[in-house]
């Protein structure tokens, strides 16, 4: 099911790339966005009380609110695209980093006294 979600998710963020007639500085609201989206559901991820969809929401909320003071700011007339491009790419992220915490385990363990590191990679099936 989540596949299916994450490849729904894919396609939709494609057409609109497709359909929407961009420049670069447009790629840089996505991946802005995408990254602040990744962070904050990576920082809820921990969290009990949430479900997954309530992570993948409000760990989109940085990345969206720091888009919209942004665009706000703008000195010069910005349309409803740039928007748009910060709400996609921060669900997107949260989305991306929602699923590979849920698939995906990782851990690195260091002790001085014996002067290691041990780096555990685990796979849920």
């Amino acid at each position: 099911m989540k596949k299916i979600k994450l490849l729904l998710l894919t396609l939709m963020v494609a057409q609109s790339a497709y359909a929407y007639e961009y420049d670069e500085k447009d790629v840089y609201h996505i991946l802005v966005s995408g990254t602040l989206g990744y962070a904050g559901e990576s920082l809820l991820h921990s969290s009990q009380s949430l479900n997954d969809f309530e992570k993948v929401v409000y760990g989109a909320i940085p990345g969206i609110a720091l888009g919209a003071i942004k665009e706000y700011g703008d000195d010069k007339y910005s349309d409803d695209g740039d928007m748009v491009l910060n709400v996609i790419g921060a669900l997107s992220g949260s989305y991306l980093s929602n699923y590979l915490n849920n698939e995906y385990f990782f851990s690195v363990e260091s002790k001085k006294s014996t002067k290691s590191t041990k780096v555990l990679v685990g796979y849920n099936f």
